[in-house]
């Protein structure tokens, strides 16, 4: 393999706030000897997602029945502009490589514990067939084995789930090699797609995505997106039933 043009591009997605972040990614990269840029993470108001005028009520319209409940409240505000900052980071990466498809590319995230020789043995199970050539994304996720699976169904929040087909599998961000023929088919999907946890959208069957335990994983770092407060078995069991009816009427 030509290292100068064939090794994949690494990226990874940064708040310009978090110096820490990215003190941490860069000098572990730089260790490693890999060439790799920072991309900036995109950091929306809760105008720019909610007002009709806003530079990302776009997207916003596109997001899941939840997402929609949750900006009804003023005080989710941090919540819902996280959710969508995360996503609209991926999204305009893909965008960016999409338009440039040379090399393929990895996403990082900044609290990604990274180590060559991983990515190393990604590229070799690629090469040796052991990952099938059909691949459009290889994901390392947590809940994953060490054997490289696919998924069959998408995930409950998806679109694209079916009534009794679908999964809850999330996996993180931490780490995802795409093909880079595959980023225009990827954009495709997610302009098709709900918008949700990031995580959760790649764990479809809409796109060739193998998971495994690759060996790359999240420092313990904490997180900047707020989490949701703990619903009750009473709103628990409420939403299955209302996820249901909307399938059965959709």
């Amino acid at each position: 393999m030509d290292l100068a043009t064939s090794y994949p591009r690494i990226f990874y997605i940064n708040l310009d706030t978090r110096t820490d972040r990215r003190t941490f990614m860069e000098r572990q990269l730089s260790d490693a000897g890999v060439q790799y840029a920072r991309f900036s993470a995109i950091k929306p108001t809760f105008e720019s997602l909610v007002s009709r005028e806003g530079e990302f009520h776009s997207f916003f319209q596109r997001g899941c029945p939840n997402y929609k409940k949750i900006a009804r409240k003023r005080e989710n505000a941090a919540r819902l502009t996280s959710y969508f900052g995360v996503y609209l980071s991926h999204y305009r990466l893909h965008q960016m490589m999409a338009d440039n498809p040379e090399r393929d590319y990895v996403i990082l995230e900044d609290d990604c514990v990274f180590e060559r020789e991983n990515l190393d043995a990604v590229l070799a199970q690629v090469e040796n067939g052991r990952i099938p050539s059909d691949w459009d994304i290889i994901r390392d996720c947590w809940g994953s084995t060490k054997a490289v699976e696919t998924f069959d169904r998408s995930h409950s929040t998806s679109k694209f789930s079916g009534l009794r087909r679908h999964h809850n599998h999330y996996g993180g961000a931490h780490f995802s090699l795409v093909r880079a023929q595959s980023a225009r088919r990827l954009l495709d999907f997610l302009d098709e797609e709900y918008i949700f946890i990031i995580d959760a959208i790649y764990s479809t069957h809409k796109l060739n995505v193998y998971h495994s335990r690759f060996g790359f994983h999240p420092a313990d770092m904490g997180t900047d997106v707020p989490k949701m407060p703990p619903k009750s078995r009473l709103s628990q069991k409420l939403g299955k039933i209302r996820r249901i009816s909307e399938r059965l009427m959709g």
